[in-house]
C-alpha cells in the first residue's frame, strides 16, 4: 500500500484488526516519505510539507458503536491524529419503514465520508474492509467492496467544483485477504492489538465475544501469545 508519493489520506476506522493494520501501514508510509524530506519531520500531521494523515470512524457501525467510538478516539489521541467526522443520516430505515440492505447503508456511508474527506482537503480514503471468512474469502463480497469503493469515489469527484478536491480515491487494500492473512499482517507489523475495541472487553458482551472468537484463533495460529501476566 506504500506509494511512491505522499498522498493526503483518511483512514476509516472501526478499531478492529483490519483498520489497525491499515493505520500502521499508512503511518509507516508517512514516515518513509518524511525521511525522504528531512525538512518535514517536525511539521506534524497536518503539515503541507508532508502527507496529511487523519482518521474517521466508520459511520455505519451497528451494535458495538459505543465501544468503537471510544476506541477510535483513544487511537486518535495516542497517535496525535486529526479525527474527522462525517454526518450520517438515518440510513437503516427508509421513509416507508422498510429496512435498507447492508450494501445500501455502506454506499450512503462511503459517499458521506468521501465527501467530508474531500471537503477537508484529502484525496484518498482507505477503507480497510475485508471479505475474509476464516481461512477463505467471499469472492462476491470482495468484488462488491471494490466496486462500491470505486464508484462512490467517482461520484464524489463529480462535485469537485463544490468541495475543491478534483479527485477522491477510495482504496480497499485488504478486500480480498482472508482473516488468517490479516492476522499474519497484524503480527508482522507489530500492530498494537490492545487498541482493538473488543480487547479486554466485558465477558458478557456478545459483540466483543464474537470479535474475539473471530480473531484470536487466527492470531494464535500465526504465533500470537496473549500476555497472561
Amino acid at each position: 500500500m506504500i506509494g511512491e508519493r505522499a498522498v493526503d489520506t483518511v483512514v476509516l476506522m472501526d478499531a478492529d484488526v483490519p483498520s489497525a493494520v491499515a493505520l500502521a501501514a499508512l503511518r509507516e508510509e508517512r514516515e518513509i516519505h518524511l525521511r525522504a524530506r528531512p525538512e518535514a519531520t517536525a511539521a506534524g500531521p497536518l503539515s503541507k510539507a508532508g502527507a496529511k494523515l487523519a482518521i474517521m470512524e466508520m459511520p455505519w457501525l451497528g451494535e458495538p458503536a459505543r465501544a468503537v467510538h471510544s476506541a477510535v478516539r483513544r487511537i486518535a489521541e495516542v497517535h496525535g491524529l486529526v479525527l474527522l467526522e462525517a454526518g450520517f443520516p438515518e440510513a437503516g430505515i427508509t421513509d416507508r419503514g422498510t429496512v435498507r440492505s447492508p450494501g445500501t447503508i455502506e454506499t450512503i456511508g462511503l459517499l458521506n465520508v468521501a465527501s467530508a474527506a474531500a471537503a477537508a482537503g484529502f484525496s484518498r480514503v482507505v477503507w480497510p474492509a475485508t471479505a475474509g471468512v476464516g481461512e477463505g474469502v467471499d469472492i462476491d463480497r470482495a468484488a462488491a467492496i471494490m466496486d462500491r469503493a470505486m464508484l462512490c469515489g467517482r461520484l464524489v469527484a463529480i462535485d469537485a467544483i463544490h468541495h475543491g478536491c478534483p479527485g477522491i480515491h477510495i482504496e480497499t487494500p485488504y478486500a480480498d485477504l482472508s482473516d488468517t492473512q490479516m492476522a499474519d499482517l497484524a503480527l508482522d507489523m507489530a500492530v498494537p492489538l490492545e487498541s482493538c475495541w473488543w480487547w479486554g472487553g466485558d465477558a458478557d458482551d456478545a459483540g466483543a465475544n464474537l470479535a474475539r472468537a473471530r480473531w484470536m484463533p487466527r492470531l494464535m495460529e500465526m504465533g500470537f501469545r496473549p500476555d497472561r501476566s
